[in-house]
C-alpha cells in the first residue's frame, strides 16, 4: 500500500523558495474567496441562499487558512534546512581571508 502512495507523498528535500512562495499566493487567493462571497452575500450581489454563502466561504476560508500555514510550515523548513548547510560548511572550505588595504602597512 505504501508504494502505491509513495508518489503522492512530498519530500522537503524538493522544497525550494518559488514553490513555498507559490502556495502562500494560493493560500492568499483562496482566503480573499471566502471574503468576496462573505461580502457579495451581505451587499445582496448574489443568488446563493445563505447556507450556502455561509458553507462555501468557511471551506474556502478553511482551505486557504491550511494551504498559507503549509506555506509558513515550507518556509521555515527551507530556512532551517539553509541554516544546518551553513553550519556545516567546513572550515577548510570557507574562502581565505584577505587583509584589507587599511591593514596592510
Amino acid at each position: 500500500m505504501r508504494e502505491k502512495l509513495k508518489h503522492l507523498t512530498y519530500s522537503m528535500e524538493k522544497a525550494n523558495p518559488s514553490h513555498a512562495s507559490i502556495l502562500l499566493i494560493i493560500g492568499g487567493y483562496l482566503m480573499y474567496l471566502a471574503w468576496m462571497i462573505l461580502k457579495n452575500f451581505r451587499e445582496g450581489k448574489t443568488t446563493m441562499s445563505a447556507a450556502t454563502s455561509y458553507v462555501s466561504a468557511g471551506v474556502m476560508a478553511l482551505m486557504g487558512l491550511l494551504v498559507l500555514c503549509y506555506s509558513l510550515y515550507v518556509w521555515k523548513k527551507i530556512y532551517q534546512k539553509n541554516m544546518e548547510d551553513h553550519d556545516s560548511t567546513p572550515e577548510e572550505n570557507l574562502p581565505a581571508e584577505t587583509p584589507s588595504d587599511g591593514d596592510a602597512e
